[in-house]
């Protein structure tokens, strides 16, 4: 068992002075320069817990960063066609150009129900990687005997914020679509 930050859960790890790489005064320059160790009684510890940590939050960072993109990219991009197919569908309804403007207005709905997907199935795929990542800091804070100071209820928010930005992008692009539509056929 690793116990990060902790002497006796290195030894519990397997570690020994005898398994620890340069001199008794002088340990490993490798093992200097990492950013993930600690120093205790003179020598110098790897933490590969802590390491795994790091890394787990790191994902979970990057993660939150690109579906926050997906989503604020999405949400525009249905805003700015909602305004753009109104008005070439209100065109299109004066008789002007009613071809060339329902060929855009196809295109562009067209354009709304790819990105909408696209945006959807990223989402998807974070919510998936977001609870793969949790799942194993969970593991790893049952291992370490420190899984009570995690809320369980988290998985759970996390899920109904992926279904919210999901309902979101979807009633948006339906709106992107269908108000357009709507006006192409009111007059």
């Amino acid at each position: 068992m690793i116990r990060c930050g902790c002497l006796e859960g290195m030894w519990a790890s397997g570690f020994t002075p005898s398994s620890r790489s340069g001199s008794p005064g002088k340990p490993s320059s490798a093992r200097l320069r990492s950013p993930r160790t600690f120093v205790g009684r003179g020598w110098v510890f790897f933490c590969p817990g802590r390491n795994i940590v790091a890394h787990i939050v790191n994902e979970l960072q990057q993660n939150a960063k690109t579906d926050t993109i997906f989503v604020v990219a999405a949400v525009l991009f249905n805003l700015v066609v909602l305004g753009i197919n109104w008005g070439v569908a209100h065109e299109a309804s004066r008789g002007n150009n009613t071809g060339q403007n329902d060929f855009i207005l196809g295109l562009l709905i067209f354009g709304t129900v790819l990105i909408n997907i696209f945006a959807t199935r990223a989402l998807i795929a974070g919510r998936s990687s977001r609870e793969m990542l949790l799942l194993g800091l969970k593991q790893m804070y049952e291992d370490n005997d420190v899984a009570k100071y995690y809320d369980d209820g988290l998985l759970g928010t996390y899920q109904a914020r992926y279904t919210l930005f999901t309902l979101v992008l979807g009633v948006l692009g339906a709106i992107a679509i269908v108000v357009p539509l709507i006006a192409r056929n009111m007059n």
